[in-house]
């Protein structure tokens, strides 16, 4: 074996001075997985997210479109309606014994997981029920049956848990199309004495006339946000005009649209007739 070989670390285990072939690599240009593609096989292959959450960019329709959430379902009574939004998780298709479809699905938020009940009314209209798809879903609250099976089994006094049957089921995407019914304009704490800007809001609202109610949303120093609901004279447009005016006033993203005046277990608002 040459030298020179040896110095370069080139061993030939047949005794031979020639060299070895070697492989070579070619890597394929693949196209990139979309984002929710990538997050669902990052929790398939490692059990957990890497790159974040699939609900992150649905932040402003969780915020504004839900009254609430995996963990909070238990602060609302048995029987009052309730808006969720999440991640469609485990999907159990039922037929009933008069031959109706029905399903029982996982869906899990940015803070935990509940059981939702969809019967053949809601089934009809809910659309392709599998792992993956990102919902928004209004029903009622309801005790999980089998979590009270299997406490009474073990003996466990823990609160009960809960479950919603659906009553509609939609993609996220169309939320804000098919459930806005205000539009809530935050108004900061230095400016809730100020009578000028609150006249211009009063003027933006009598020009661009709509169907949206429109929502103050206060911050007071002495109570903390107050949630005011104006007169329906003030009822408004949702127009990019409108945006622009009210944030000039009050500042930049001020304005979100939400379904406050329609959701289940509405969030008390006060009202006022804004004059």
């Amino acid at each position: 074996m040459h030298r020179q070989n040896v110095t370069a670390g080139q061993m030939n285990l047949f005794g031979g001075d020639e060299e070895a072939p070697t492989a070579t690599l070619t890597l394929v240009d693949a196209p990139e997985y979309d984002p929710l593609e990538r997050l669902m096989r990052e929790k398939e292959q490692l059990g957990f997210y890497v790159s974040g959450h699939p609900l992150e960019e649905y932040s402003d329709i969780i915020e504004n479109y839900t009254s609430a959430s995996t963990q909070t379902l238990v602060e609302h009574r048995i029987d009052s309606e309730v808006d969720v939004a999440g991640l469609i998780t485990e999907v159990k298709n039922i037929t009933t014994k008069k031959g109706a479809p029905m399903a029982v699905i996982g869906l899990e938020d940015l803070e935990g997981a509940i059981e939702i009940v969809i019967f053949p009314e809601a089934y009809k209209t809910a659309g392709n029920l599998v792992e993956g798809r990102v919902v928004w879903i209004r029903g009622k609250v309801n005790i999980n049956q089998n979590s009270r099976n299997r406490r009474s089994e073990n003996g466990d006094t823990e609160r009960e848990e809960r479950q919603i049957q659906a009553d509609r089921v939609i993609d996220i995407e169309s939320v804000s199309e098919q459930q806005t019914s205000a539009l809530e304009v935050t108004i900061p704490e230095s400016d809730i004495e100020n009578v000028e800007k609150l006249e211009r809001l009063q003027k933006i609202a009598r020009a661009n006339r709509g169907e949206l109610d429109l929502i103050l949303r206060l911050m007071s120093p002495r109570y903390g946000e107050v949630i005011a609901r104006c007169n329906q004279k003030y009822n408004v447009a949702y127009e990019p005009q409108v945006i622009e005016q009210v944030e000039g006033l009050f500042g930049e993203n001020c304005v979100k649209r939400s379904n406050r005046t329609i959701r289940g277990n509405k969030a008390r608002t006060s009202q006022m007739d804004f004059v």
